[in-house]
């Protein structure tokens, strides 16, 4: 497990599922999800918001690397078949495909759905092709056998990065124990931190990190440590008269 908002780039040759967690403005899509899609040698399909923020980072780069760029729109009535057409014509040239959904124009259950079918076409065709999928703000769109998908997927080798605001979201959608087996079944944690006293310390505990940071301001200090939410301490001005 990783604690941190520095830019991460998983090891080539490590492969597994990916639990990225931390809230709005962190850093998860600059600090992990570009920087891995840049340097990702597999078979990509990436599911983003309507700001297409990492389809602009990342397509001129996969492309100057060969791969072919493919851009569909989640809620777009031909989204399965063109998938479809993608996934099924196997060629000696890799792709990603960049999926945006428009938020506002759809909801929670359609999206959701979409992304069972695309789970779905992506089952049919492991066999034939390596995949990285990279699914931005999952919470938004959540499946009812994410658990069973993980499981299944792997012995394809295929690979989920599921990158999420809090833990706590994940919870409220599958319950605590399922939500524990997801992240037990991800090799690999990234926390970039935290709203939540409960999730600090949990992912403390399964970190093993503690660490105090100081951060010094004008007319502050700002105290952080792993086990508490930050505190501001105003700092005084005292005269000495020697």
């Amino acid at each position: 497990m990783l604690i941190g908002s520095t830019e991460i780039k998983l090891e080539k040759g490590k492969e597994g599922h990916v639990y990225v967690v931390g809230p709005t403005g962190v850093g998860k899509t600059r600090g992990y999800t570009i920087p891995n899609v840049k340097q990702e040698e597999k078979n990509i399909i990436v599911v983003e918001s309507g700001k297409q923020e990492i389809y602009h980072a990342t397509h001129q780069t996969k492309e100057k690397q060969g791969y072919e760029i493919v851009q569909l729109d989640f809620l777009h009535p031909q989204f399965e078949k063109r998938l479809q057409d993608r996934l099924v014509h196997v060629t000696d040239r890799k792709f990603v495909v960049y999926i945006h959904a428009n938020l506002f124009d759809s909801t929670y259950q359609e999206r959701g759905e979409r992304l069972q079918k695309l789970f779905g076409l992506v089952q049919e065709t492991a066999r034939e092709q390596a995949i990285h999928l990279f699914l931005e703000e999952y919470e938004l769109y959540p499946i009812p056998n994410l658990l069973s998908f993980l499981q299944v997927v792997r012995k394809k080798g295929m690979y989920l990065s599921l990158i999420v605001q809090s833990h706590a979201s994940l919870q409220q959608i599958y319950g605590k124990e399922a939500t524990d087996q997801i992240l037990e079944n991800c090799e690999r944690t990234l926390f970039f931190g935290t709203r939540s006293m409960e999730e600090a310390k949990l992912f403390g505990r399964i970190s093993g990190y503690d660490y105090l940071e100081l951060l010094l301001l004008q007319n502050e200090v700002v105290v952080m440590d792993t086990y508490h939410l930050p505190q501001k301490i105003p700092i005084q001005r005292v005269d000495c008269k020697y």
